[in-house]
């Protein structure tokens, strides 16, 4: 396993994609206009995952980095997460789309889902 390469994709969610969804810089960027609130995170997760796509292109197999589980895809299950909640059509995302859906799968991952932890708020 090429430890830079999966630090690489770690770099792109934790440093260009991740830290643009939080409150504190979507209240900068777009004050009090909601709609821009929901728009910009929509659009930095989008142009983020074109790169990361192309990425796992070249990487991925089983899983975000070949056929072994690594931190890679610990950064990928909670961002792919926060683009459902955002909206973001992961159809043009095929790869992200692929692994989320089998990591999700895996008993660890089922168990750290946000709605598996017992302080999630019940939804009717």
């Amino acid at each position: 396993m090429r430890l830079i390469q999966v630090r690489e994709i770690c770099q792109i969610i934790a440093g260009d994609i991740h830290p643009l969804q939080n409150m504190r810089v979507l209240q900068r960027v777009a004050g009090g206009d909601a709609e821009k609130q929901v728009e910009f995170p929509r659009e930095v997760v989008t142009e983020g995952f074109k790169g990361l796509e192309i990425r796992l292109g070249q990487l991925s197999g089983t899983y975000s980095f070949g056929d072994r589980l690594t931190m890679a895809d610990f950064f990928a299950v909670p961002m792919v997460g926060n683009a459902l909640r955002r909206g973001v059509d992961m159809t043009q995302f095929p790869i992200l789309s692929r692994l989320n859906e089998s990591l999700s799968e895996l008993p660890a991952f089922k168990r750290a889902h946000p709605s598996s932890q017992p302080d999630c708020p019940q939804t009717n």
